[in-house]
């Protein structure tokens, strides 16, 4: 750094003013050229990920090892809503069976109304039913049962 240049920098920082104008450049800069920013920097980190793949794993680990509580709370709360919007989207968590009338959340299921949820869960290569229906605009040929009257109607056929 040049001499003076220091004392000239402290002294910038110091006024509110120029600090103002300095950070709403910065947001405008950002705003203007966001995309190519962002592509930059995921760029940058494909490289360096692919130049230390060891170093990233080892930081992945320790990561997911401490906030392992914080993952787990996010996942269930993850996948809560995502059975909720089908249920939702499938007439409410209720059994829709017509003598059944179960509404215990914990219980319901999805039936797949015309019998080919074997082969249906096959082709969803480890996707769950719930991610597969969000992706597919909640589709018709689904509904909700409860566990005792899919697993009756599945092996006993009623």
């Amino acid at each position: 750094m040049l001499r003076g240049q220091r004392e000239r920098r402290a002294k910038h920082y110091q006024d509110p003013n120029w600090v103002k104008a300095q950070q709403k450049y910065h947001q405008e800069y950002f705003q203007k050229n966001k995309a190519y920013i962002v592509q930059k920097n995921m760029a940058y980190a494909r490289l360096a990920r692919k130049k230390n793949p060891e170093r990233f794993r080892r930081n992945d680990r320790l990561y997911h090892a401490r906030h392992r509580d914080k993952r787990l709370l996010s996942h269930a709360r993850w996948w809560k809503a995502l059975k909720d919007m089908t249920y939702i989207k499938y007439g409410g968590p209720r059994c829709s069976c017509t003598g059944c009338g179960e509404g215990t959340y914990e219980f319901m299921t999805i039936d797949h109304i015309d019998g080919n949820g074997a082969e249906h869960r096959k082709t969803l290569g480890g996707k769950s039913i719930y991610q597969w229906l969000k992706e597919n605009n909640y589709p018709p040929g689904f509904r909700i049962l409860c566990y005792n009257c899919n697993c009756s109607r599945g092996r006993l056929g009623y």
